[in-house]
């Protein structure tokens, strides 16, 4: 069994559902900045993204990313300079 470390940053995709926003069962190694963009890009997410969340339980701070430069690239499925 490994350790849970919940000190770092996760982030949650909301998706349109037919009935109501849905947030899908991840692993959470794969709720990383990085992996999160790949999958949005990859169309993983085809229903429809209306919000990515980017938290830390440990610090207790949340917030909407959805308008960040390389999410919003990723969701309109555009090329960006990720330098």
């Amino acid at each position: 069994m490994s350790s849970l470390d919940l000190d770092r940053m996760f982030y949650m995709v909301v998706c349109n559902h037919k009935d109501g926003p849905l947030v899908y069962e991840r692993m959470l190694a794969d709720m990383n900045r990085g992996t999160v963009v790949a999958h949005l890009r990859e169309g993983q997410f085809d229903d429809g993204v209306l919000a990515v969340i980017e938290f830390n339980p440990a610090e207790g701070t949340c917030r909407e990313v959805t308008d960040d430069e390389d999410i919003r690239a990723a969701i309109d499925r555009d090329p960006v300079d990720l330098r």
